[in-house]
C-alpha cells in the first residue's frame, strides 16, 4: 500500500536527496516551490572521511536512500548533489536513474541532468561556471560539461580555506558573486553556479541584473525540472521576480 499526504501536497509531492550536512537545498527548494507542492527530503549519508569517496557513496547508495521513504508515494525525486555526477559519469548515471525509476515507479532526476536540460532550453552553448570545489572536483566538472557539448570559456573558483568540503556550506552568495565579477564573460551565453551547497538564489538575482545574462544553479535547475515533471510550469522557478520575496524571508 502506498500513501501520500495529499492535504499538504495538492499539486504534487516531491522528494529530494541532499548531502548529509548540506543546509542549502531545502531552503532554496522551499523558496522556489509553488503553493501546493509538498517537499520531503532524505539525507544522503556516508561516514567516510574522504570527500571523494563520500560523493561517490551518495550516488552509489541512492537505491538504499530511496528505500527509506518506505510506502510514501512520491510524484518525483531529485538528487541534489552535482559533484557526485561529475565523478560518477553521465552514462553510468543515466543507467542508474533508469533502474531506479523502474523499481520505484516515479521519475528520478539529478541536478546535473536538470542543469543540462535548462542550458539546452536557453540555447546556451558557451557557459561560465562558478563553483566552490577543490581542483580534484572542479576539473571533472569542467570535463563533464565539455563532454556534454558545452564550451566552458570561464571558470571561477570560490576557494575554501581548507580541503574540507563541508566548508562549502559556510559560503554566501556574495562570495560567488565576487568570483563572477573577476571573470571575462565575452561570448558567454549563460552563467552556471554549480554546487547544491553554495547559496545561489541571491547570486542569480544579482548576476542577471549585473551581466544581462541568464544565470542558473544546481538547485534552481533541479527545482524547475521537478516542477515540469509534475505538470507545473518549471519556468516559474527560473523567473526571479516570482521568488524574490520568498528568498528575502529566508
Amino acid at each position: 500500500m502506498s500513501i501520500r499526504p495529499t492535504e499538504y501536497a495538492s499539486k504534487g509531492l516531491l522528494g529530494v536527496g541532499t548531502p548529509q550536512a548540506n543546509p542549502t537545498v531545502e531552503a532554496e527548494m522551499l523558496a522556489l516551490r509553488p503553493a501546493g507542492v509538498g517537499l520531503v527530503s532524505a539525507r544522503l549519508v556516508c561516514l567516510d572521511d574522504d570527500p571523494r569517496r563520500r560523493l561517490l557513496s551518495y550516488i552509489n547508495d541512492l537505491e538504499q536512500t530511496l528505500e527509506r521513504y518506505d510506502s510514501l508515494r512520491l510524484d518525483a525525486f531529485g538528487f541534489a548533489c552535482t559533484g557526485s555526477t561529475y565523478l560518477y559519469g553521465h552514462r553510468e548515471e543515466r543507467d542508474l536513474v533508469a533502474r531506479l525509476q523502474d523499481r520505484f515507479g516515479y521519475p528520478v532526476v539529478t541536478a546535473a541532468a536538470a542543469i543540462e536540460s535548462r542550458l539546452n532550453a536557453l540555447g546556451a552553448e558557451t557557459i561560465a561556471m562558478i563553483a566552490p570545489y577543490p581542483e580534484w572536483l572542479l576539473n571533472p566538472g569542467v570535463e563533464y560539461w565539455t563532454a556534454r557539448g558545452f564550451r566552458v570559456s570561464a571558470v571561477g573558483h570560490a576557494r575554501l580555506p581548507s580541503a574540507d568540503l563541508h566548508q562549502i556550506y559556510e559560503l554566501g552568495s556574495h562570495q560567488a558573486l565576487e568570483v563572477l565579477q573577476s571573470l571575462e564573460l565575452d561570448g558567454v551565453d549563460a552563467v552556471l553556479f554549480s554546487g547544491t551547497g553554495m547559496p545561489s538564489l541571491r547570486a542569480i538575482q544579482a548576476a542577471q541584473a549585473d551581466t544581462g545574462l541568464p544565470a542558473v544553479s544546481s538547485n534552481l535547475c533541479l527545482a524547475a525540472s521537478l516542477f515540469d515533471i509534475i505538470g507545473l510550469d518549471g519556468t516559474a522557478a527560473t523567473d526571479v521576480a516570482a521568488w524574490t520575496a520568498r528568498v528575502d524571508t529566508l
